[in-house]
């Protein structure tokens, strides 16, 4: 009994400095595996940023050249616009701007008969709220 106690005790002993002098070494490894992983996560991190970025700069490109391009179209039609009207005699210059005229009216015309249906829909829920 007495041995399987020294044995234990010098086993606990030799086992603790072998587990120092390797724990020195080991501590070294693993600080190098954790930098090591650091660095890379780091650098996905850094990556992803940069993904970001530079798809926001594409976005504003985009959104950049999308402006110019109506830009340029509209002023195109101004001119063609313009254009024709330089060709045009006085009488088909009236009938334009009669035809402009009555798009217009017909268009106030639509609005009001949606203003007036939802009024009539908006008392006809009143009187149902109110029996209730």
């Amino acid at each position: 009994m007495k041995r399987i106690v020294l044995l234990l005790v010098v086993f606990g002993l030799t086992s603790s400095l072998c587990a120092q002098e390797m724990s020195s070494e080991g501590q070294k490894e693993a600080m190098k595996i954790l930098e090591k992983k650091r660095k890379e996560i780091l650098e996905k991190d850094r990556l992803r940023e940069e993904a970001k970025r530079k798809e926001a700069e594409n976005i504003e490109k985009m959104e950049r050249e999308r402006i110019a391009e109506e830009k340029r179209l509209k002023e195109e039609e101004e001119r063609r616009i313009a254009e024709a009207m330089k060709n045009l005699t006085p009488i088909e210059k009236l009938d334009m701007t009669r035809q402009k005229a009555m798009d217009r009216l017909d268009f106030y015309e639509k609005v009001v008969r949606s203003v007036e249906r939802e009024e009539k829909e908006v008392k006809a829920y009143e009187e149902i709220m109110k029996l209730d």
